[in-house]
């Protein structure tokens, strides 16, 4: 995979101006051994280019010190850092999706497109070459499968089972919603399919498709919107549904301001 590299004065600027945000681990507690997590180092830090503006992302991560732990090699990240961005790129996801939406719902050329992000989101500087290398990427990341990988199953294996991160990304209203769900522990993306609605059954055949891997589903995060919740309920019952903290906090803050 290809790092995006910064390629214009302009790019620079939004950088000195971009918002930092620092991001931690959502559990303060080992699974396995119930023992605090202790942050050891920054996982990464890059800046990332979203359609709505540059932030500067930092994202520390945790081990566990207790020696008699079974996963004392493990390490333990932010889960909402991860939905940002791809690994080796600048730009975000959602950015990632736009194009990928643009390039092949709406069949417009890589220039299309380039003067499509450039109306609409006078901040993005972005190439024709970043542009044609982030449609690969989206085309990748849709064909993600990881049922015949068996060094990313017998990682999850050895967890326990997966760790469920359901996180949906929509560009614009009216467009399709890329769904994207990982395993929050290895950071490994499970499944990417575009759906054009976001009800109870659509999230139902993702839900069933993490079951066709074969391997236990031990929790699953995500926002609390309520297909999902009726969706895991139907597929996981027995299963814990955790809210991610920073949509709930995001929608206090939302809620106190109305």
């Amino acid at each position: 995979m290809l790092a995006i590299v910064l390629g214009t004065c302009e790019e620079t600027k939004n950088i000195q101006q971009s918002k930092t945000t620092i991001l931690q681990a959502r559990n303060k507690l080992v699974p396995h051994c119930n023992q605090p997590l202790k942050q050891t180092h920054i996982a990464w830090h890059k800046n990332i280019f979203t359609l709505k503006q540059t932030l500067h992302i930092t994202s520390y991560a945790y081990k566990c010190k207790n020696k008699t732990c079974q996963n004392t090699k493990e390490t333990y990240r932010s889960t909402k850092a991860e939905t940002y961005s791809l690994k080796y790129y600048q730009y975000g996801i959602d950015i990632i999706t736009k194009i990928g939406h643009l390039y092949f719902q709406n069949h417009q050329t890589i220039d299309q497109i380039k003067q499509t992000l450039t109306n609409q989101h006078k901040h993005l500087q972005i190439s024709s070459s970043e542009i044609n290398l982030l449609t690969q990427a989206y085309l990748a990341l849709i064909k993600a499968d990881t049922k015949q990988n068996p060094t990313h199953l017998n990682k999850i294996k050895n967890n326990g089972g997966i760790i469920l991160a359901i996180d949906g990304v929509q560009p614009e209203k009216g467009n399709q919603t890329l769904w994207i769900l990982r395993d929050h522990t290895t950071q490994t993306t499970l499944l990417a399919k575009n759906l054009d609605t976001a009800d109870k059954t659509s999230i139902v055949t993702l839900l069933k498709e993490i079951k066709k891997i074969g391997l236990p589903v031990k929790a699953v995060i995500s926002d609390g919107q309520r297909s999902i919740r009726l969706a895991v309920k139907q597929e996981f019952p027995d299963v814990p549904h955790q809210l991610c903290h920073f949509h709930f906090l995001r929608n206090i803050a939302n809620t106190s301001l109305t």
